[in-house]
């Protein structure tokens, strides 16, 4: 048995009947695998709402975007620092916004 969840706009995950959760993108390609119960550690470790970021698939999709001249990330998207510093890694600029 499996269960569809809308965990976007854009994508969808399934909870399967293995106690794997699987999201997958706009265009239906799987984008993440992970045991539900590390979810559920993570929320009872560090509360919810509980944002969850895949490295992998962010290197992934900054990639797909390297033909590019400049790739940005609007940080009002997520301020998260661990996900600045990752962007910077990748050589990806931050756009800011706002007066100051």
């Amino acid at each position: 048995m499996t269960t569809d969840i809308p965990s976007t706009d854009t994508g969808r995950s399934r909870l399967e009947s293995d106690g794997v959760l699987r999201a997958y993108n706009s265009f239906g390609e799987p984008e993440l695998r992970v045991r539900a119960e590390l979810i559920a550690e993570a929320a009872k470790q560090y509360g919810t709402p509980l944002w969850l970021y895949d490295a992998d698939t962010i290197r992934a999709q900054v990639e797909r975007l390297s033909n590019f001249d400049v790739v940005r990330y609007a940080q009002k998207a997520s301020s998260n620092v661990h996900l600045l510093k990752l962007m910077r890694e990748l050589g990806v600029l931050a756009r800011l916004s706002g007066r100051f």
